[in-house]
């Protein structure tokens, strides 16, 4: 190998280590900025972890009140009928009545 393919060989692998090493940095802010985004992808997952959490128990909640309020439906639905079939008693009382008033002053 002569001096000059010597001086050749040689500036080609720094020319390489040149760009390996500026690659290398450009990496490392790559990886910086990927970690920075890590970081902030964590605190968003640990904000919507607690709105699910939040969203679970509201549900929850609100599940036990729709049963509730499906036991007082219920619960109107039969004094609501006891009430028709009382009412229905007193307009047949009230008829009779006032029938029997209009026969006996005919």
């Amino acid at each position: 190998m002569t001096n000059e393919e010597m001086q050749s060989t040689i500036q080609f692998i720094l020319e390489q280590q040149a760009q390996v090493s500026t690659n290398l940095q450009k990496l490392e802010v790559n990886v910086a900025g990927i970690a920075e985004s890590v970081v902030k992808l964590e605190a968003s997952v640990a904000i919507i972890g607690d709105k699910v959490d939040r969203l679970a128990e509201s549900h929850e909640s609100l599940q036990r009140f729709v049963g509730a309020l499906a036991v007082a439906q219920a619960n109107t639905e039969v004094n609501l009928t006891r009430t028709d079939k009382n009412l229905n008693a007193l307009i047949l009382m009230v008829e009779k009545y006032l029938s029997g008033r209009q026969n006996g002053q005919s």
